[in-house]
């Protein structure tokens, strides 16, 4: 009994000797860290970069959103003038009891209004959107709508006389330094943990303490990570504010940010921590690292995308340009023709020999539905191709983390091809709805008056809830390696060597 209680009370005083000697071992690491200038002097220059990057994207948007805004107040002055002239054009119609067809052309005509009065489709921008820019400014944000726009407001080609290196790289913002540098930083940092203590021999001194080396490695580069990482959740946190993003409004998509900031560090510092558990020396742990960054952040996308483009590519933007404009000149040449055939199948409008000659507008929609019917297969299968594109490289972009973190950041900030999608949904819808406004005044000949009552675009932002899923969905894409990453460098650092 005795003896157990003797037992007992040395394995408490040893237990305490090495909560004492762990808290002395963090001391002394924090001293080292302090005196490492080549940490600090890398993390000045990575602070230095990083709020660059954020005052060059928060430029961007700012630009953006200068050139999308539009004085809300002046067009709705302008429909009221236009209400106007209308409306004392029809009353002194009334006054000489003349019938109140459209003119040849005016404020009264439905093809002058949807052309005078064309409204505009614009996505908003976020102010987040100041830290993930990515391929967003070459999305067209607005959408002009009236009848004769369809093909030149929904079948613009984003990357027509762009800059290839910009396509290819993207805007330099918050996320190129989060997803590009600061890898680099955390190798850069962390590849010598362990691997320089055991070329020195300081790794064989360490042995005699009553900790185990996985503890002397965890202790070593935890410390180094939390610093690494907390420098870039502020930096996250200040980029956030220098966005003009509001913490109140936006808390949900600023909590995901944050995480996927840490998630994404981790990634890093367990693929760090599982070549230091082989033991290596530090220039090859240094060349190990680099080239995974190397293969990680530039060869697997630039493989993914290629591997896209050769299993589904895109129709010849060429023959789609020649193709459109054939279809145009066709239906040029069988206007007349298309027009006879709208008469026979409306004899009623026929009988007015003079409203005949002033059917323009009616010719003009009988052709532009003509080009749409004769190019709708090419559309169809350029829209096609680049669906499977996206789906592809979504199927696959567990592979990279680069692909991951690129698109995590760009759902969370609101520059994702998924809201870039929908928007384009809902314009397609809103022109349809102002087709089936005007294209029955113009083909039964009626006037419009109703300015102040057109209808005006709203974009549907999306649900907060669909946000964090995707965004939680490809978070795990990166947790599950990094988490299979540190299981497997916790094993190999039980039979890790302290002799070099």
């Amino acid at each position: 009994m005795a003896c157990g209680i003797a037992c007992g009370t040395c394995g408490q005083r040893l237990q305490n000797f090495s909560s004492v000697t762990m808290k002395g071992f963090i001391h002394q690491e924090w001293r080292l860290i302090q005196r490492e200038r080549s940490l600090w002097i890398l993390l000045a220059v990575f602070i230095v970069i990083a709020l660059y990057a954020i005052y060059n994207g928060r430029e961007a948007i700012e630009k953006e959103k200068h050139a999308l805004a539009h004085d809300a107040h002046q067009r709705r002055a302008f429909l009221d003038s236009l209400e106007q002239v209308a409306k004392k054009e029809e009353a002194k119609l009334v006054s000489l009891q003349k019938p109140l067809e459209p003119p040849a052309w005016g404020a009264r005509h439905p093809y002058f209004a949807n052309f005078r009065a064309a409204a505009q489709a614009t996505l908003p921008v976020l102010n987040l959107s100041a830290l993930s820019i990515g391929q967003s400014d070459l999305y067209i944000k607005e959408r002009l709508i009236r009848l004769d726009s369809e093909q030149e407001a929904f079948e613009q080609d984003e990357s027509d006389l762009r800059n290839p290196l910009k396509l290819k790289l993207g805007e330099f913002d918050f996320a190129f330094v989060i997803v590009y540098l600061f890898p680099l930083l955390i190798i850069a940092l962390l590849f010598s943990v362990m691997s320089s203590e055991k070329e020195s021999g300081v790794l064989t001194l360490l042995g005699v303490q009553p900790m185990s080396l996985f503890e002397i490695a965890r202790t070593k580069l935890l410390i180094r990570a939390v610093i690494l990482l907390g420098v870039a959740e502020v930096l996250a946190l200040i980029g956030v504010l220098w966005s003009g993003a509001t913490l109140e409004a936006n808390a949900m998509r600023v909590g995901l940010l944050m995480l996927a900031v840490l998630v994404y560090g981790l990634f890093w510092v367990a693929l760090v921590w599982f070549v230091l558990s082989f033991g290596k020396s530090p220039a090859v742990n240094a060349l190990s690292l680099g080239a995974c960054w190397i293969a990680l952040l530039v060869v697997l996308p630039s493989v993914l995308n290629g591997v896209a483009e050769m299993l589904y590519p895109l129709p010849s933007r060429v023959k789609y340009v020649d193709a459109m404009r054939a279809a145009s000149e066709d239906a040029e040449r069988r206007s007349a023709k298309l027009l006879e055939q709208f008469y026979q199948a409306h004899p009623e409008l026929a009988k007015d020999t003079l409203a005949r000659d002033r059917d323009f507008a009616i010719k003009n929609l009988l052709a532009m539905e003509d080009v749409l019917k004769s190019v709708q297969p090419v559309r169809e299968n350029f829209h096609a191709q680049r669906l499977r594109q996206a789906e592809f490289v979504k199927r696959v972009q567990w592979l990279s983390p680069a692909i991951v973190m690129q698109q995590t950041l760009n759902t969370i900030v609101g520059t994702s091809q998924e809201r870039y999608d929908k928007f384009m949904q809902e314009a397609r819808a809103f022109h349809q709805k102002w087709r089936q406004l005007f294209e029955p005044l113009i083909f039964q000949r009626k006037a419009f008056t109703n300015y102040t009552e057109l209808p005006e675009f709203h974009f549907q932002e999306e649900d907060n809830a669909e946000v964090a899923t995707r965004t939680l969905v490809m978070l795990m894409l990166i947790l599950i390696p990094a988490s299979l990453l540190t299981v497997l460098a916790y094993s190999r650092f039980k039979t890790y060597s302290i002799v070099q």
